[in-house]
C-alpha cells in the first residue's frame, strides 16, 4: 500500500495531480478531494498540515470520509487517542473504527458500534454528525 497526500488544494496542484495519476498502477485506488469540514472551528491555518490531510492509515487499512463528527473530543478512542496526529475530526473516526474492528472483529459489528459510539458523545436529540460517509479498504 502506498500513501500520497497533500494539504494543498487541488486546482492548486493539477499538474502534480495529474502526473501522480498518469503513474497509478492499482486495483483499489482512493481519491479524496473535498471542501474540509471545521467541526472544532479551529483557526483554518492550523487545520491546511499533512497531519490533518486524508487519507488515515494504519499497514493493513486506508480510510476516507467524508462530513463531520460534531464533537471529536467527545468520542471515546481509549488507547488510540495517543495515535491521533492532528486535528481532524475525520482522524478521530478513524481511530474509532480501527478501534472497533480490533475490539469486535466483525466489520458490521465495528460499524454499528462506531455508530453508538458518536451517538453517544451529544445530548438527545442533538446531531453527532453531519455524514458518516466512510470510504475503507485493506
Amino acid at each position: 500500500m502506498k500513501v500520497v497526500k497533500s494539504p494543498g488544494a487541488i486546482f492548486d496542484e493539477v499538474p502534480q495531480f495529474k502526473d501522480l495519476t498518469g503513474k497509478i498502477n492499482s486495483t483499489i485506488v482512493l481519491a479524496h478531494i473535498r471542501q474540509m469540514s471545521n467541526p472544532r472551528r479551529l483557526p483554518r491555518k492550523g487545520l491546511i498540515s499533512m497531519e490533518n490531510t486524508q487519507p488515515f492509515s494504519v499497514p493493513d487499512l486506508m480510510f476516507i470520509h467524508n462530513g463531520a463528527v460534531n464533537k471529536p473530543n467527545d468520542v471515546d478512542l481509549g488507547k488510540y487517542r495517543t495515535l491521533v496526529k492532528g486535528d481532524n475530526d475525520s482522524e478521530v473516526l478513524f481511530w474509532l473504527l480501527v478501534k472497533k474492528l480490533d475490539e469486535e472483529k466483525q466489520l458490521e459489528k465495528a460499524l454499528i458500534s462506531v455508530e453508538r459510539t458518536i451517538n453517544a458523545t451529544v445530548e438527545k436529540g442533538k446531531k453527532p454528525f453531519t455524514a458518516l460517509n466512510m470510504i475503507f479498504s485493506d
